[in-house]
């Protein structure tokens, strides 16, 4: 038993050898639980196990392998977080100046964001995306809300990003993006941020437009002095 909640809990390669002792413990304490004959012994052992069940819980986000996607666990919030892309947004600025160009460059901004953030998603291996699942299945309700509704939203935009209709960042449709090559996933990806980068060098023309302009007008006007 002890074995087993190690492995469930990934401690087997790592080198928390107080946490793969607290997991050995649970088990002798459940089974001691279990066979006790006297009340008295059952209830103390299963406070000691309730404690210990908590205390290696709350070990885990230090643990390499103790928890699914645990190699993107920092960024999780991250990926998790929806934001709407699909926004109509102008192709032209209002007006060809500095501050004219801000709306476009946010826009621009984002769509390279959520580039980036799909490329993350599409490259967790599918093996992960089910053990977290099943943690999910098994653990969910053991979990604070506010981390299990993360661990549920990256799996269900991992997974979306191997749908027929998805789209990379704000880009056209790119099929199946996620059961991609890595290599292929990546040639996207680049062009994708090189389409970015070729509009975001457009509208910085556009903005020095307006003040190449000034600066011709005024010479013209010295000139005519």
């Amino acid at each position: 038993m002890g074995q087993r909640i190690v492995r469930e809990l990934g401690l087997e390669d790592g080198n928390d050898t107080l946490g793969r002792w607290m997991a050995h413990r649970i088990a002798e304490l459940m089974e001691k639980s279990e066979q006790a004959e006297d009340e008295g012994v059952r209830e103390e052992s299963r406070r000691e196990c309730s404690d210990l069940i908590l205390r290696i819980w709350s070990r885990r986000s230090g643990w390499p392998y103790g928890q699914p996607l645990a190699k993107i666990a920092s960024a999780l919030k991250d990926l998790a977080a929806e934001r709407s892309r699909y926004i109509m947004r102008p192709k032209e600025p209002k007006e060809r100046s500095w501050s004219g160009v801000l709306p476009l460059l946010e826009e621009i901004h984002r769509s390279e964001q959520w580039i980036y953030r799909d490329a993350a998603l599409a490259s967790i291996p599918p093996e992960d995306l089910d053990e977290a699942k099943s943690w999910l299945e098994e653990h969910g309700e053991d979990m604070p809300e506010e981390e299990s509704g993360t661990l549920g939203r990256v799996v269900e935009m991992a997974e979306r990003t191997r749908s027929e209709f998805f789209r990379l960042g704000n880009t056209s449709t790119t099929p199946h993006f996620g059961t991609l090559a890595e290599e292929e996933r990546t040639r996207l990806v680049k062009e994708a941020l090189e389409e970015l980068d070729a509009e975001r060098l457009r509208l910085r023309e556009l903005a020095s437009q307006e003040r190449e302009s000034e600066v011709t007008d005024e010479n013209d006007e010295l000139s005519t002095e």
